[in-house]
């Protein structure tokens, strides 16, 4: 089985706060709890891209070893861009808390 990193409990949080704050995620407990599962909890293998969509639709992806949001370049707009760089911004503030 193959066992990707993971981050703590406090910075998944922050992570998902930043990700609905600027990059339009859900914040419906279960997708919040999805989040916190597949990225901090003990019972989970991890992951390496976790799909948040939000604002960037399908291709919104946050990236557990760079600390970062991507989205699908054919969906590449000034406004998604620019919410892109602000989103990736605020996440080099969050450390392994």
């Amino acid at each position: 089985m193959i066992k990707f990193p993971k981050i703590s409990k406090n910075k998944a949080t922050a992570v998902y706060t930043i990700l609905v704050k600027y990059g339009g995620a859900s914040d419906h407990a279960h997708a919040r709890d999805s989040f916190m599962y597949h990225l901090s909890d003990d019972r989970s293998t991890g992951c390496s891209e976790y799909r948040f969509q939000g604002s960037f639709g399908f291709g919104g992806k946050y990236w557990t070893r760079t600390n970062q949001v991507s989205y699908y370049s054919e969906d590449e707009t000034p406004e998604l861009e620019s919410r892109c760089k602000i989103i990736n911004q605020e996440l080099e503030k969050v450390e392994d808390l």
